[in-house]
């Protein structure tokens, strides 16, 4: 055999050992595990809040925010004492959610499982996700004191740097979130 034909297989074996490592290394220990929907109904009052908003704002940020942390897609999201075109400023609406999020089942629970899930870290920053803005940064700080303490979610790093003009922040929570194909099919 010519020295050059023994090559293409070389490359091609290493191309296919690369594969599956990096396969291997997705299906670590926090790969997808047995979970199950817990439903969790809340009643969030956020209190003076340095801007109104209108209940169709906080509709969209809390459906975004909730998405982004692992909530199940259907959710119910209520905003109350919002701001009304030509009305009042309203600084402290309160907001009614009913949502489901994975809960993690120990080995010994997994015939309870209706989903799987892995555990993700996730950012919430302005434009993370896109209804975010620089100038909710009192928002998010309350949501994480209000709406994420009361979540299966850990608050992993935390850095608001809001003032009157707007400000800054970022915030990262360690989730559990939905995937694989036990929660496709019932998602």
């Amino acid at each position: 055999m010519p020295e050059g034909t023994c090559r293409p297989r070389r490359v091609a074996l290493l191309i296919l050992a690369g594969a599956l490592a990096a396969t291997a290394a997705h299906a670590g220990p926090d790969s997808a595990s047995p979970a199950q929907w817990r439903t969790y109904d809340l009643l969030i009052d956020l209190q003076d809040l340095p801007r109104s908003y209108s209940c169709t704002d906080l509709w969209y940020k809390f459906r975004d925010v909730l998405l982004r942390i692992g909530a199940r897609r259907y959710m119910l999201i209520e905003p109350e004492r919002c701001q009304v075109k030509g009305g009042p400023a309203e600084r402290s609406p309160r907001v009614h959610v009913k949502l489901q999020m994975p809960y993690r089942l120990s080995a010994a629970q997994a015939r309870y499982a209706d989903t799987s899930s892995a555990e993700q870290a996730i950012r919430l920053a302005p434009g993370e996700p896109a209804s975010l803005q620089a100038s909710d940064c009192v928002l998010v700080q309350q949501l994480r004191e209000e709406l994420l303490q009361a979540l299966p979610v850990r608050v992993a790093a935390a850095d608001f740097r809001c003032s009157a003009a707007g400000g800054r922040f970022a915030l990262t929570v360690d989730a559990q979130v939905a995937g694989g194909p036990l929660a496709a099919a019932r998602r």
